[in-house]
């Protein structure tokens, strides 16, 4: 379709496609973006209209092997005030900037 700006995700799975049991979750302040974290250490970043309350999925990390069992917004080097940081903690560590 000429003129269409449609991305259509591929997404390849084992023989069980992810469960995404979740353990945390944190809003952003300006409640447009979701996280979502879950036991077999998964993440979930959504896209939020706050109007509508409707979810977005943007993108699904995997490959980390501990529950993520905390998400909190911290500022590392303060650039600008919109920076944001994601980390799981305690044993794996994974720092997501958008």
């Amino acid at each position: 379709m000429p003129g269409t700006n449609l991305i259509v995700p591929v997404v390849l799975w084992g023989k069980h496609a992810p469960t995404h049991c979740i353990s945390s979750v944190y809003l952003s302040r300006d409640q447009k973006t979701l996280v979502t974290g879950c036991y077999d250490g998964q993440i979930c970043i959504w896209g939020v209209q706050p109007e509508t309350l409707k979810m977005i999925p943007k993108c699904l990390l995997v490959g980390h092997t501990a529950p993520v069992t905390c998400l909190s917004r911290a500022s590392i080097i303060q650039v600008s005030f919109d920076t944001n940081y994601f980390f799981t903690l305690p044993w794996q560590q994974i720092v997501i900037h958008f």
